[in-house]
């Protein structure tokens, strides 16, 4: 997965995006920039990656994911993720290899990710329910965050 911020991202979405980018499987964190949304999707091509999540914020603070899926012609995917409650984010040093999804909303929401989710143990799980996203490693919770689905 590539990700990138807005334009003039806060130092608190450059670090959840480089969090997420640590534990989602070859996940790649580049700054937008001045690069337009077709700029975005061609840059993701270039780099071999299929989905794009895009990081909004509001007022400095993180407010939405938006994903995109990159064919030969790019297009936005749903739902559309609004983050609630952000908690501390932490600094990870990890690259996950894979992730197992889990939770009540792992089948709608598995589209978003487009990787497969693993049956063995994994050194990430992400717990996808109504109103949180939790990454843990073994039963160590790194982090979470509330969200709401538009």
């Amino acid at each position: 997965m590539y990700l990138t911020t807005s334009r003039k991202p806060s130092i608190l979405s450059k670090r959840l995006c480089r969090a997420l980018a640590a534990l989602f499987p070859r996940g790649i964190y580049e700054n937008r920039g001045k690069k337009s949304i077709e700029e975005v999707a061609g840059r993701a091509r270039q780099l071999g990656k299929s989905r794009v999540l895009l990081l909004y914020e509001n007022q400095g603070n993180p407010d939405k994911m938006q994903f995109m899926d990159v064919g030969k012609n790019w297009e936005w995917l749903t739902p559309e993720v609004k983050i609630a409650k952000l908690g501390q984010i932490p600094q990870l040093k990890m690259k996950t290899k894979e992730i197992r999804l889990e939770g009540e909303k792992k089948e709608e929401l598995a589209n978003l990710f487009n990787f497969e989710s693993s049956a063995n143990d994994v050194e990430i799980r992400l717990v996808l329910s109504q109103d949180s996203w939790s990454f843990y490693s073994g039963s160590k919770k790194l982090f979470s965050f509330g969200v709401s689905y538009g």
